[in-house]
C-alpha cells in the first residue's frame, strides 16, 4: 500500500494558516460582535500579521544576503538578464513558507471582509454588494491571491524562481501598521488632531519608502547582478514583468500623491488658514 506524499513546510503553512488566522480572529471577538467590532478586530489582526511578515522577510533577507547583495567590487561585466543569476535561482523553503503564510492570511481576510459586509448589510437593511469594499476585496486581495496562488503552484512543482525578490516585495507590509494606527485615531479619536497628523505623516513616509522606493531598490539590486542601472534592468525585463512592475509603481505612486494631498489639505493648509483667520 503506497503512502501519501509528505507535505512540505510551505504546503502545511498554506493549508493551516487560513483556519489558524480565523481561530485567532474569532478568539478576539465577543459572543455577538457588531460590525464595527469586527472591523476593529480585523484591523488589529492585520497589523499583527503585517508586522510579522515584514519582520520575518527582513530577517530572511539578512540571512540570505549572500544570494542577492552584490558589493561594488564584485559586480560582473554588463550582461543581459538570464535565468542563471543567483538572485533568480536561489531557493529557500523558509521563503516559500512566508509566501504561503501571506496567501493563507489573504484568503482568511477575504472571508472576514465578506462577513463584515454581510453584517453591515443586515444592520443597514441593504444588499451585500453595496457594503462590500470592492477596492480591497477585488483589486488588492483578488489580484494578490491569484498571483500568490500561482506561485504556490510553481513551488509545489519545484519550479519557483526569484523567490527572494518576492520576499523583498513583502517588505511592503511594513507600512501597514502605521496606516492602521492613523485609521484608528481618525475614526475613533477625532479630537486628537496632533496624533492624527503625526501618524499620517509617519504612514506616508513609510509608504513612500516601502511601497514606492522599494520597487526602485529591487530593480537596483537586480541590476547589480548584471552591472546595469535600475532603469536598464526594467527595460530588460520580460513584458509581463514590466507590466506588473509598472502597474504596482503607478498604483502606489498615485495613492501616495492622494495621501500627500490629503495631508496638505487637512494638516497644512487647514491649520494655516485657521491661524490667519484667528
Amino acid at each position: 500500500m503506497s503512502s501519501l506524499p509528505a507535505l512540505t513546510p510551505s504546503q502545511w503553512t498554506l493549508f493551516l494558516s487560513p483556519p489558524a488566522y480565523l481561530f485567532i480572529f474569532r478568539l478576539a471577538l465577543p459572543t455577538s460582535p457588531s460590525a464595527i467590532r469586527l472591523v476593529q478586530t480585523r484591523e488589529a489582526l492585520s497589523a499583527v500579521h503585517c508586522t510579522l511578515i515584514a519582520s520575518l522577510s527582513a530577517y530572511l533577507l539578512y540571512e540570505r544576503r549572500a544570494d542577492w547583495l552584490v558589493s561594488p567590487l564584485e559586480r560582473p561585466k554588463a550582461q543581459d538578464l538570464d535565468k542563471n543569476l543567483k538572485i533568480v535561482t536561489a531557493r529557500s523553503e523558509f521563503a516559500n513558507a512566508l509566501t504561503a503564510l501571506e496567501t493563507g492570511y489573504l484568503i482568511q481576510d477575504a472571508g472576514v471582509l465578506l462577513l463584515i459586509a454581510r453584517l453591515r448589510a443586515r444592520e443597514g437593511k441593504t444588499t451585500l454588494a453595496k457594503k462590500l469594499d470592492w477596492r480591497i476585496l477585488g483589486w488588492h486581495h483578488g489580484g494578490l491571491i491569484g498571483a500568490l496562488g500561482l506561485l504556490q503552484w510553481y513551488i509545489a512543482r519545484g519550479r519557483e524562481k526569484a523567490i527572494l525578490v518576492v520576499v523583498m516585495l513583502m517588505l511592503m507590509n511594513a507600512s501597514t501598521p502605521l496606516g492602521i494606527s492613523h485609521w484608528f485615531l481618525s475614526t475613533f479619536r477625532p479630537s486628537k488632531r496632533r496624533s492624527i497628523a503625526t501618524t499620517l505623516a509617519a504612514y506616508l513616509t513609510a509608504y513612500a519608502i516601502c511601497r514606492v522606493y522599494l520597487l526602485y531598490w529591487i530593480l537596483g539590486i537586480f541590476g547589480a547582478h548584471t552591472n546595469n542601472t535600475a532603469i536598464e534592468t526594467f527595460r530588460q525585463l520580460r513584458w509581463q514583468c514590466q507590466l506588473g512592475t509598472a502597474t504596482i509603481i503607478g498604483t502606489n505612486t498615485s495613492w501616495l500623491v492622494r495621501g500627500l494631498r490629503k495631508f496638505a489639505r487637512q494638516h497644512v493648509v487647514g491649520v494655516t488658514g485657521k491661524a490667519k483667520s484667528g
